[in-house]
C-alpha cells in the first residue's frame, strides 16, 4: 500500500505589469486628440436642443442639434460653429417659412462639402451636416 502524503505550498501571486501596445509619441498625441474629441462631443449630445431661428444671424453652439429656420419676419442667417474638435458632431437644418430668405453658412474658413458658400433653404427643405474634425459634410437633404 503507498500512502501520499500533502504538503501545503503557499502560492504567491505577484502580478507583472504587461504592456497592451507600445504607441510612438505622434501615435499618442493622435489618440490624446481623438478621445477630447469624443469627450466634448458625447458631453454635448447629452443637451442638445431644438432651436427655432427668427432673428437675422444666429451662431449655432455644440448643443444645437435641430436648428428650424423661421423667415417669417426677416432673412435668417444661421453660421455653423468651427468644425475642428467637433468631429462626429451633427447638425440638422430646415427652413419652416420661407417669407424671406432662410440660409445657413461654415463658420470662418471651414467648408461645407468642400464650398465656403452659403446654403439656402426652401420651405420645408433640409439639410444635415457632420463635422469630419475640419469641414462640414452634408450627409443628408431634400433640397
Amino acid at each position: 500500500m503507498v500512502t501520499y502524503r500533502k504538503s501545503i505550498v503557499p502560492l504567491v501571486y505577484t502580478p507583472t505589469p504587461i504592456p497592451l501596445a507600445t504607441f510612438t509619441e505622434e501615435q499618442e498625441e493622435y489618440l490624446s486628440s481623438e478621445l477630447r474629441s469624443i469627450s466634448r462631443v458625447s458631453k454635448a449630445q447629452l443637451t442638445e436642443d431644438i432651436q427655432t431661428v427668427t432673428s437675422s444671424t444666429y451662431s449655432i453652439i455644440i448643443r444645437d442639434y435641430i436648428i428650424f429656420l423661421d423667415g417669417t419676419s426677416n432673412t435668417v442667417a444661421a453660421t455653423l460653429p468651427l468644425a475642428q474638435g467637433l468631429r462626429n458632431k451633427r447638425f440638422l437644418l430646415k427652413c419652416i417659412d420661407a417669407t424671406n430668405t432662410c440660409s445657413f453658412s461654415p463658420g470662418g474658413s471651414d467648408t461645407i462639402d468642400g464650398s465656403t458658400s452659403s446654403i439656402t433653404l426652401l420651405l420645408n427643405k433640409f439639410v444635415e451636416v457632420i463635422s469630419d474634425g475640419q469641414n462640414w459634410e452634408i450627409i443628408r437633404d431634400n433640397r
